[in-house]
């Protein structure tokens, strides 16, 4: 049975076809942050006795990514290789040190923005380890990355190590050195002063 289109059935049509162009969602390409990169002075001025506040970071790379002090941790590591998880209040010890980052994008960027499944992150100059997988939804995207471990001893940071061996350190002059030299020490390119 063949129906004839009349005027009436043309005048839905177009009304939904007009429904659909202006209330529909406006489709943009967001655009994917792949690589992030910040700095801290409060990383490199780590020591016994200090509070384990969370540091302070300044994205120089990879906005309108944020950081999200509130959800990222200091773990210490205990003799048996576990990490237990230290408050603000808490004081470094002696002993190795990780920080749990947490870098994200927020509703307000999240229609032109989002972070790449692949995202990097180096703070300092030192490549951080990303944890886990980037969680994505229309609300925010967020990502989490380890940092190198921190070694502290006596009254400052003692090395940082990437890869679970002693980080490589030098004099001012650019010769070796080992971890009982005193003086400005070079480590990962940073300078350190070592008392």
């Amino acid at each position: 049975m063949k129906q004839k289109i009349t005027q009436k059935h043309c005048l839905h049509i177009f009304s939904l076809l007009l429904c659909m162009l202006f209330w529909s969602p406006v489709i943009r390409a967001q655009e994917s942050i792949s690589q992030i990169e910040a700095t801290s002075d409060d990383l490199l001025n780590l020591a016994v006795g200090k509070n384990c506040d969370h540091p302070s970071m300044t994205i120089t790379k990879g906005s309108p990514v944020g950081f999200d002090a509130s959800a990222s941790q200091w773990y210490k590591r205990e003799a048996d290789g576990s990490y237990v998880a230290k408050g603000s209040s808490d004081k470094f010890e002696e002993g190795t040190y990780v920080y749990m980052a947490r870098f994200s994008i927020g509703f307000a960027e999240k229609p032109e923005y989002e972070l790449s499944d692949n995202v990097q992150l180096k703070v300092n100059g030192e490549e951080w380890t990303k944890s886990g997988s980037v969680y994505h939804s229309s609300q925010i995207d967020y990502v989490f990355f380890q940092s190198p471990k921190f070694v502290i001893e006596g009254t400052g940071i003692k090395g940082v190590s990437t890869d679970g061996k002693p980080a490589v350190r030098y004099n001012l002059k650019g010769h070796r050195v080992d971890e009982n030299y005193k003086g400005v020490v070079i480590i990962n390119g940073k300078k350190i002063l070592v008392k």
